[in-house]
């Protein structure tokens, strides 16, 4: 909500490149359309200890792994087809990673709270992510 509300000059502005955010729309539809797959394989078991069960709740930590795997590859352009498919699959991998840990937490508070963001990043710091690159993006 706060895309059309408080962020909405940092979103749309003349300054944001406007192929960069379809692309990112793009991503995040390659994300939309796995989650939607794997909710309907698996309606009965969700949280079935498979990587790609955290598209179920925490598809908007998936796109922000997204990021961090660019960054780390020091790449400025969000790629597009196949290239995007691949960073998008890292991706789950990184959240799964990060995540498996705490099973004892349900899903769905897991991605509630902002500490899985740190997490995502100390997942991703200890395959040697550069901070600065990170937050200098």
């Amino acid at each position: 909500d706060s895309i059309f509300d408080s962020r909405f000059s940092a979103v749309f502005n003349e300054q944001r490149n406007i192929d960069h955010v379809v692309r990112l729309v793009e991503l995040y539809r390659i994300i939309e359309e796995l989650r939607e797959l794997y909710v309907s394989e698996n309606r009965t078991a969700l949280e079935s200890g498979q990587d790609h069960q955290y598209l179920v709740y925490g598809h908007w930590f998936i796109l922000f792994a997204c990021k961090l795997i660019l960054v780390k590859r020091g790449s400025l352009e969000v790629p597009i087809g196949e290239d995007a498919r691949e960073v998008v699959a890292d991706a789950i991998h990184l959240v799964a990673e990060a995540c498996s840990q705490h099973k004892a937490v349900a899903h769905y508070q897991m991605f509630r709270s902002p500490k899985t963001k740190d997490k995502l990043i100390a997942e991703a710091s200890a395959k040697q992510l550069d901070f600065y690159q990170l937050w200098a993006q």
